[in-house]
């Protein structure tokens, strides 16, 4: 399906604009096809939610650069203006309830099975890019990716 040290490299040399344009088409492609798949556009959006936010803690670290690079995709789908004060709030609370948010990534898992190959490929690329907004992709994050994907 893809060469995902070859995705990776090829994110983390991404310069600002384009990571910026890439992670919105990405954003765009998943979202309908998460859509296509549940049948349901606010199930949809709930699952991107955790795709991106378990992107952002899958290495367990939030910094105000990463925050910066992803702040327009945090409020595109939290549809409004967010501070790094409150998405580092957020994430904390997401971390302290991670038995909570389980069945949500079990889901994901089982619509990840439903996917076609091209849904895959563009889940991929967008966790990476979340995962990249701080200069690079850890073994952390990958292990995270790879649990996903299966």
């Amino acid at each position: 399906m893809f060469d995902l040290e070859a995705i990776c490299t090829e994110v983390e040399k991404m310069d600002p604009v384009t990571y910026t344009r890439v992670i919105g088409e990405k954003r765009e492609s998943v979202i309908k096809g998460i859509t296509a798949v549940v049948g349901d556009a606010e199930q949809a959006s709930t699952m991107l939610t955790m795709l991106v936010f378990g992107a952002v803690l899958s290495d367990g670290k939030f910094d105000e650069k990463e925050f910066g690079l992803t702040k327009p995709l945090i409020e595109e789908i939290a549809e409004q203006e967010v501070t790094y004060e409150e998405a580092l709030e957020f994430m904390t609370a997401i971390k302290a309830e991670r038995k909570s948010t389980n069945p949500l990534l079990v889901s994901l898992v089982e619509m990840f099975g439903l996917a076609s190959d091209e849904l895959k490929s563009d889940v991929v690329e967008l966790c990476l890019l979340v995962c990249a907004a701080d200069g690079k992709i850890t073994k952390r994050e990958k292990n995270w990716l790879a649990k996903l994907v299966g």
